[in-house]
């Protein structure tokens, strides 16, 4: 064999082995979305793209983005739907987009509601903003799309889902007598949920640990939905492309712990809420229990306050089986306590509200919880 040979020979050999080492515990059933190629016995080439898959599987290289996760990566957009002189403002949940709320925004606007979705800087999925964009930014940021829709709308109710519910409740602090209402959906204060990854534990310890805060959690199924085929189409989705309608396949730490940060302001503030509060939570749940709907109902001021329990649902309310049910109780909640004018639907009725065994409702001061 010449000289030549020979190297070529050993280049072989050595990426062969190479590929081999990278492929042990890769991680591959944890990065089921990432194709194998199959590698042909003396093919440098294709033991190369091997190796290189098994670093992506591994998560130290990325791989070039599919057409699907280029169409899911582009930048997010608000979601803004023209209807009548009261506006209700949502905010989706952290790593996530408008598009979790879809359902529920398109629903008010046909019952006549001027509907806005937001998406914000460092909160929302595919908009990373800056290094210090934390809490107190997207705080911010969510007050100010308060102030522009009040200046659009005669009145505004406010709301949100997981973290974005917790934005909902800081606009109604800051702006009490503003808020006509507040919505809270799948309220999290406190990541105690049945399904939830023994890692979530140690976020209190790993703020202390800087190289941490750019650490990842990956999503898991049942990805916050109860309803199996849902399930199975939003599991296509993350595989696909990373994120989903029920958001993103994975958390950054630290904006877990600005999420923590920011349950703690809710919790010190919200006794300054007075405009009427609507909490829908699953008795199932499995990312944040009830407790947390449950702290917030007994914490605020509001003189009426309405607790919805869901039997048949998950973490993802405003897409799971019971959505229906979701965009009933907030219609006819704000049917209720909105002005006539501001609750109308254009063919002038009300959504009315139905009575059940899973709504707890009475008047604040006479509120007593576990």
């Amino acid at each position: 064999m010449d000289l030549l040979s020979r190297k070529v020979s050993r280049q072989m050999l050595s990426t062969a082995l190479l590929s081999k080492a990278l492929a042990v515990d890769d991680g591959a059933s944890r990065y089921e979305h990432v194709a194998k190629t199959p590698v042909r016995r003396g093919n440098a080439t294709s033991h190369a793209r091997s190796a290189e898959e098994a670093l992506v599987r591994a998560g130290l290289r990325h791989s070039d983005p599919t057409p699907a996760q280029r169409r899911h990566h582009a930048r997010p957009t608000s979601l803004h739907l023209h209807g009548g002189s009261h506006g209700v403002l949502l905010f989706h949940g952290l790593s996530s987009t408008p598009a979790e709320l879809n359902y529920l925004a398109r629903g008010l606007n046909r019952a006549g509601y001027t509907v806005r979705v937001p998406v914000i800087e460092g909160y929302s999925h595919g908009l990373a903003g800056h290094e210090n964009s934390g809490h107190h930014k997207w705080m911010e940021s969510a007050l100010a799309a308060f102030d522009d829709m009040r200046s659009r709308c005669s009145t505004v109710s406010v709301g949100g889902l997981c973290i974005g519910s917790l934005l909902a409740l800081s606009v109604s602090v800051a702006r009490p007598s503003l808020t006509s209402a507040t919505l809270g959906l799948s309220t999290t204060l406190h990541y105690d949920g049945w399904a939830n990854p023994w890692t979530r534990h140690l976020l209190h310890v790993l703020r202390y640990l800087p190289v941490a805060r750019e650490m990842r959690i990956r999503e898991r199924e049942p990805f916050g939905i109860k309803n199996e085929r849902l399930r199975a189409m939003v599991a296509a989705q993350m595989r696909a492309s990373g994120t989903s309608d029920a958001g993103a396949s994975q958390l950054r730490v630290r904006d877990l712990l600005e999420a923590q940060r920011l349950a703690r302001v809710v919790r010190r503030s919200m006794h300054a809420i007075k405009a009427p509060t609507l909490l829908i939570h699953a008795k199932e749940d499995e990312s944040a229990s009830p407790r947390s709907s449950f702290e917030v109902a007994k914490g605020v001021s509001s003189r009426h306050v309405k607790l919805v329990l869901l039997s048949n649902s998950y973490h993802m309310i405003s897409i799971d089986g019971e959505r229906s049910r979701v965009l009933s109780e907030m219609k006819g909640f704000l049917g209720e306590h909105l002005g006539p004018e501001e609750a109308s639907k254009p063919d002038g009725s009300h959504e009315p509200v139905h009575a059940n065994t899973d709504v707890f409702t009475q008047m604040k001061h006479a509120a007593r919880f576990a």
